[in-house]
């Protein structure tokens, strides 16, 4: 399994891996895959098999405080009183494995189960799925380094926009599949008036503060589904 996974060229590709596992070894077939970043305070789903994540709204506004991660401890229902406050789907049971990845980015699996029988089963083999997310967790850290790196080779140091890298990059797909699609893209070219005249009067530090309050401003008008580039300079580009 480790010889496998290091092989692997994303992170998907190994929570793909590990949730064969879970199906194939130990017919478990109800599970969320949450990574959960405490500094930024984001959580992503990152795999999912059945819909049962019943506390991601709580987890989506606060993910930092999720028991699992908090306590750095599995979290599991017990039977007297609920361990999580989260969790609330009275009848089901939950088991929540935590597993750091690096210092501020934890794992956890979700595991939902319809009778305390599978519960009891899952606890009983608990230890032998966690080996194998202890296998994996170093391919995921380094996929885990490998994206942030390529993020911030297309992200502008400034304004934390993306930059003309990332345009041309994402041309090359966004192109191809509206086409394949049949669906428009808006493309909205903006250009700052008399930018040079606030760096000649004020300064470059004022400049920047300017650049970055519009970018502020741009990325808090657009749709979600809007991407906000620095084009370069005082020049602005919006793919709607």
């Amino acid at each position: 399994f480790k010889k496998e996974i290091e092989q692997d060229s994303t992170k998907e590709e190994i929570y793909n891996r590990i949730a064969q596992v879970l199906e194939n070894q130990f017919n478990i077939n109800n599970y969320t895959f949450i990574e959960i970043d405490i500094l930024k305070r984001k959580m992503e789903v990152v795999k999912q098999q059945g819909n049962t994540f019943y506390c991601k709204k709580h987890l989506e506004e606060n993910p930092e405080q999720c028991r699992a991660v908090r306590t750095k401890n599995d979290v599991l229902s017990i039977d007297f009183h609920a361990t999580c406050t989260y969790f609330e789907e009275k009848e089901k049971f939950h088991y929540c494995l935590n597993s750091e990845i690096t210092k501020n980015i934890h794992l956890v699996i979700n595991f939902v189960l319809d009778t305390k029988e599978q519960l009891e089963y899952l606890k009983e083999k608990i230890s032998f799925i966690r080996s194998y997310i202890d296998e994996s967790t170093p391919s995921i850290e380094v996929k885990l380094l490998m994206d942030a790196l390529q993020e911030s080779a297309f992200r502008d140091g400034l304004t934390g926009l993306y930059n003309r890298k990332f345009l041309e990059e994402h041309s090359k797909k966004l192109i191809p599949q509206s086409k394949r699609d049949n669906f428009n893209i808006g493309v909205l070219l903006l250009d700052m008036d008399h930018f040079k005249a606030v760096n000649d009067e004020y300064g470059h530090d004022i400049g920047d503060k300017v650049l970055k309050e519009l970018s502020r401003i741009l990325n808090e008008t657009v749709r979600e589904s809007d991407i906000v580039i620095r084009y370069g300079g005082e020049e602005f580009i919006v793919l709607l």
